[in-house]
């Protein structure tokens, strides 16, 4: 039974890492097609701006979680975990934002009342919860 467990976590692991690099190289399409506009980032006043700065855990084992996806709702954003679970948002302005998650073998989560303030370290640490639970 244990040698089974081992092996759902290193299938696990090895889903993710291929999820993470077929993410991210959509992403990076999704990126340059998008054409970055630093000008029109200028024109919208964001020099008050923040970032929010976290890592997504398995909520009973507190194993980092490698290629979630994250999106701020409401706005245009999103990104993914790296190897050790953790993620950046970069430019947020102050306020109150709800983050939503979602990975394979995981339930989608929606984190509420996260608050950004402009002259602090925001971070957060998520945790998800396995649908074999």
């Amino acid at each position: 039974m244990k040698s089974k467990t081992k092996q759902n976590k290193t299938m696990k692991k090895l889903v993710a890492i291929l999820m993470m690099a077929a993410l991210m190289a959509g992403f990076n399409l999704q990126t340059m097609a998008m054409g970055d506009d630093e000008d029109d980032r200028k024109d919208n006043n964001t020099t008050m701006t923040t970032s929010l700065k976290g890592q997504v855990v398995d909520e009973s084992t507190g194993e980092a979680l490698t290629g979630v996806k994250l999106m701020i709702n409401g706005e245009n954003v999103s990104t993914y975990t790296d190897f050790d679970g953790h993620f950046t948002f970069q430019g947020l302005k102050p306020g109150e934002y709800a983050i939503e998650t979602s990975f394979i073998s995981y339930k989608n989560e929606i984190y509420n009342d996260v608050t950004l303030n402009l002259d602090e370290q925001n971070e957060v640490i998520l945790k998800m919860k396995s649908i074999e639970e």
